[in-house]
């Protein structure tokens, strides 16, 4: 596994590495922390100190090479700190300069990653900007995103399975490949004893009609159960079911959700209820109608959930 990691060295950033010891990422893998300076670095040319530049430049110059030397620094620190949250991982440190989050999408494309972590957006300037790159990645990149939120600490009566390392996750579906990719990635990670998943399916008018538009997906999950084209949503229960049968086979303890309302809230209000630690989801619903299902979701679902977001493609 890859990893590919967005970092500034804050305090928020610094809750994201630590989220990640509850990922159920493997024992093993690589890990990339990039820091990125938001300075354009001119080219270096071979003789270029000979040139007589104007003084303003140079200086220009310079502090964007004390920027990237600052990036490198704060990659490096971020690395020192994944290393204890992911002992058995190799990791590296790289500051450059560039635009955040095209920086962030870039390098993911070119390494490639398997796996982006960025911080989720804040109340403070900073968190703001890292919510507009956080957003712009989840839109932008070709590979699943985590968008890490921390959760705040839960009393002890409040804890779960009686195991304090336990996470609560809910996993969005909507019968499309992305969301049944969402279900993989969850059953294929190492999960805490006692950690619960909730399959999470939301009936609306969309989601409802489905079926009659003839989308393959919702199509070949009613023919499993003899459905009907006008059978309703009860496709939508067995779709759920089944994915969290898929689950319980991976060991996790699972429980299908069916709800019927507005999508975007009720995945938050779930979220908000169950004490959720992580929102897994597709990066896109059901074809032909995907911008009205999953796929419109996930930017808000990002934005405005409770918990960590992790988006799948």
């Amino acid at each position: 596994m890859k990893l590919l990691i967005g970092y500034d060295g804050s305090q928020f950033a610094d809750e994201a590495l630590d989220d990640l010891a509850r990922a159920g990422l493997p024992p093993a893998g690589q890990a990339e922390v990039l820091a990125v300076a938001d300075v354009l670095l001119p080219p270096a040319h071979e003789g270029a100190a000979a040139v007589d530049l104007p003084a303003g430049l140079v200086k220009a110059i310079a502090t964007a090479h004390e920027a990237v030397e600052e990036a490198q620094a704060i990659a490096e620190r971020g690395a020192d700190r994944l290393r204890d949250v992911l002992p058995g991982w190799s990791v590296a440190a790289h500051g450059i300069a560039d635009s955040p989050a095209w920086a962030i999408i870039k390098r993911a494309d070119e390494w490639p990653a398997d796996l982006i972590l960025v911080g989720a957006q804040g109340h403070g300037f900073w968190q703001r900007m890292m919510g507009s790159i956080s957003s712009m990645v989840v839109a932008e990149a070709h590979c699943s995103v985590r968008v890490a939120r921390r959760v705040e600490a839960r009393s002890a009566g409040e804890a779960r399975s009686g195991d304090s390392e336990a996470v609560n996750i809910i996993v969005a579906v909507d019968g499309s490949d992305h969301a049944a990719r969402a279900v993989e990635t969850v059953a294929g990670r190492d999960w805490p004893q006692g950690s619960t998943a909730h399959v999470v399916a939301i009936v609306d008018a969309k989601l409802d009609g489905a079926l009659a538009a003839g989308v393959d997906a919702a199509r070949r999950w009613a023919e499993e159960i003899g459905l009907e084209l006008d059978g309703g949503d009860a496709w939508v229960r067995h779709m759920a079911d089944r994915s969290a049968e898929k689950l319980r086979q991976h060991g996790l303890e699972a429980h299908a959700v069916v709800r019927e309302g507005n999508p975007k809230q009720l995945l938050i209000d779930e979220a908000e209820q169950r004490d959720a630690d992580v929102i897994f989801m597709g990066a896109r619903g059901l074809s032909r109608v995907e911008r009205v299902l999953l796929g419109g979701m996930s930017r808000v679902v990002v934005a405005r959930a409770p918990c960590t977001v992790e988006i799948v493609r």
